[in-house]
């Protein structure tokens, strides 16, 4: 009988496996996470997409462990991002600890969302060597196209609404609005970033095959876009309701009054809380939102600002000046994601951000740093650890 693997020959072969997993479980979560949904719980959709995360974590550290065990030594890819990264994971736990009345329920929450995706996004480049991003991006746009195909079906009343009714015997009322992504303003915010990407291979794309698979998957994702957009235009059912900005700067301003709370928040998952502790009158005075309970600010950097405070404001901030700093200069082959990620960056500071940006943002984080590694980048490095010794 012939051993497969021999020798010196299985720390290598364990290595192609466990890189091998670690790269298929990212293509299948940048398909899978839009889609994603399960009637089993009150919230179908971020609940269950944050399990989905929590699970690609898991996958992740144990990919992580297992090489780790294999090779005898940590390899640790250093990047300019990686401390930032540390410093922006740093002040969540302080303001975790320290600021969040409900512990539990944070972590639960924006909480362990964070930690999952910082770890995940700090552990990919030490796993995996290269990465496609045009199958990364073309799995995600297949998955939202599906995802509108259904918010479709459902405008005719035969989409998963009619589906889970018809099977499961529920009493679903969406009147129209079901999403897979969460929401339709959900998946509007994450198409117009698929849509920038696609067109931009498409423009520098030599390959004759390529610029038709991203032209006609940019073409279907603009129209997604504008068919998501169609369907928020006022007086339609899928229009979202924000909290003012004036309201939301008012809520900010007020956490900012209290020293330990300016430092560190009120706690990842805590804007609820402050919105009905300090909720301004003047909203009264407001239609369609004076009896709405708010739980994000008008933008995700004031939602920020109060949730984790000044220190983790600044931190978020240094980390997205390293990813800005890291991006350049600009590379062709880097361009539609680095574009995907100033796209999401765009967004966090004109609207409030949801669960599916935030993982593909941290997540294209995770790719751009394995390029730059796969392009011999001098500003990223590994740090080996192997026994009592280590190399840089």
């Amino acid at each position: 009988m012939k051993i497969p693997f021999k020798g010196n020959d299985f720390p290598s072969a364990m290595q192609h496996i466990i890189e091998g997993v670690s790269l298929g479980a990212l293509y299948i979560f940048a398909a899978l996470l839009p889609l994603f949904f399960l009637p089993v719980t009150a919230d179908f959709f971020d609940f269950q997409k944050q399990t989905l995360i929590l699970v690609f974590a898991a996958v992740i550290v144990v990919a992580f462990a297992l090489k780790t065990l294999v090779t005898k030594m940590v390899r640790f890819t250093i990047t300019p991002m990686t401390i930032p990264s540390l410093g922006l994971f740093g002040a969540l736990l302080l303001s975790l600890f320290l600021s969040s009345p409900y512990f539990y329920e944070s972590l639960e929450g924006r909480g362990l969302l964070f930690a999952s995706l910082l770890i995940s996004t700090l552990l990919l480049p030490s796993l995996i060597k290269r990465v496609n991003i045009e199958l990364f991006l073309v799995c995600t746009s297949i998955s939202m196209l599906i995802a509108t195909l259904l918010s479709i079906f459902e405008q005719f009343g035969l989409g998963p609404t009619y589906i889970l009714n018809t099977l499961l015997k529920l009493q679903l009322n969406s009147q129209g609005l079901f999403h897979p992504a969460g929401s339709v303003f959900v998946g509007a915010l994450f198409l117009a970033p698929l849509a920038v990407a696609h067109i931009t291979i498409f423009f520098k794309s030599e390959g004759y095959y390529v610029k038709i698979l991203h032209g006609v998957l940019g073409i279907f994702v603009t129209a997604s876009l504008i068919f998501h957009i169609s369907l928020m235009l006022p007086n339609k059912p899928a229009k979202p309701t924000f909290l003012p900005l004036n309201a939301s700067w008012s809520i900010a301003v007020d956490i900012l009054k209290n020293p330990k709370t300016a430092l560190f928040g009120v706690g990842p998952e805590s804007y609820g809380t402050a919105f009905t502790l300090l909720r301004p009158a003047s909203l009264n005075l407001v239609p369609n939102v004076w009896n709405v309970r708010f739980s994000t600010a008008r933008t995700e950097m004031l939602t920020i600002l109060t949730t984790i405070g000044i220190v983790g404001f600044l931190a978020w901030g240094v980390y997205v000046l390293s990813v800005v700093r890291s991006s350049l200069p600009l590379k062709t082959s880097t361009l539609p994601l680095v574009l995907f990620l100033g796209m999401c960056l765009v967004e966090f500071v004109f609207f409030p951000a949801n669960l599916l940006q935030y993982a593909f943002f941290f997540f294209s984080v995770g790719i751009l740093t394995i390029a730059m590694k796969e392009e011999k980048d001098d500003r990223v490095s590994d740090m080996l650890f192997h026994l009592f010794a280590v190399k840089l």
